[in-house]
């Protein structure tokens, strides 16, 4: 059997996911993938038969982890190519918008109560005896779903800090395997990832609470930030203080990509982000809209 794994490759959850196939099946192949405007999903298509020797694979098996096209069509074709097509994910409104006839030629591992990289590991069967390879995986998980502790977020720094999300990359693929999987055990060592991870934090938090204070615009309750979506423990300071939620977005040519923070557990970005057909979690979504959309219906609109 051949694997392709095409996982998402903006977070730890889909490196550390994709980093489980590779420990178990080396010869696995992987294509990072972020979600894109759904009339750009056919080039993931491309993407795939560009890959060597895709042609001569023996009973080729696709592997979607912590992402999945959001058209069916494009699941569809790919039936066409692979004996299987296995999705493992986290995540509920794309599940809930699956058609039901897909479920005929798809083989769909949802669970919404855990990350996707905690859910690749039980579903290898990864050896682990120690549970060493588990409690880091954990961890991950716990942070993609915002189950959040200070180990938790320690071990994120720690990671941001030593890791990049390209599994293709042979230096990285190398480091993965000793954070992850006991290739150097002074890495390897939890305790000392932690205490790493907690220096980190400290003086990242003080930066990126100065550095949007400075540069966000609040209207409404809402505070709008044009950058990359921070720590749960930024959107803590600011909001504490300035705005109900924060709408942080960025330029990617003619499309504005944008997630949807808060702290408060009464209020739902998943909600507010369905509404331009995005999704997430309670805490944390995100969509994605054209720019005369995005100034037309949300900046200084929400």
């Amino acid at each position: 059997m051949d694997r392709i794994v095409v996982y998402h490759n903006k977070d730890f959850d889909g490196l550390v996911s994709a980093a489980l196939f590779k420990h178990k099946y080396p010869d696995t192949k992987f294509i990072g993938w972020d979600y894109t405007p759904m009339d750009r999903e056919y080039e993931l298509i491309d993407s795939i038969r560009m890959l060597s020797n895709f042609h001569k694979m023996e009973d080729p098996v696709i592997y979607f982890v912590d992402i999945r096209p959001k058209q069916n069509e494009v699941l569809y074709e790919l039936s066409g190519y692979f004996t299987n097509v296995i999705i493992i994910d986290h995540h509920k409104k794309i599940f809930e918008e699956t058609n039901v006839d897909l479920l005929d030629i798809v083989s769909y591992y949802f669970d919404d109560s855990r990350s996707a990289a905690l859910s690749v590991y039980y579903y290898l069967d990864i050896l682990d005896n120690d549970k060493i390879i588990y409690n880091k995986v954990k961890l991950v998980s716990d942070y993609d779903i915002w189950n959040l502790s200070e180990k938790v977020i320690y071990f994120q720094n720690f990671l941001q800090s030593h890791l990049s999300f390209n599994i293709n990359d042979n230096s990285n693929w190398d480091n993965i395997q000793k954070v992850f999987f006991g290739k150097d055990s002074n890495i390897l060592d939890l305790d000392n990832s932690l205490y790493i991870g907690k220096i980190i934090e400290s003086y990242n938090i003080q930066m990126a609470v100065k550095k949007i204070k400075s540069l966000c615009t609040v209207y409404r309750g809402v505070a709008y930030y044009n950058g990359l979506p921070e720590k749960t423990e930024v959107d803590r300071e600011i909001l504490k203080d300035d705005a109900l939620y924060i709408v942080y977005y960025y330029f990617v040519d003619d499309f504005v990509k944008m997630s949807f923070r808060n702290i408060d557990p009464d209020m739902d970005m998943a909600e507010i982000a369905s509404k331009w057909n995005g999704g997430g979690h309670k805490g944390a979504a995100g969509a994605g809209v054209s720019v005369d959309t995005f100034f037309d219906e949300i900046y200084m609109k929400l």
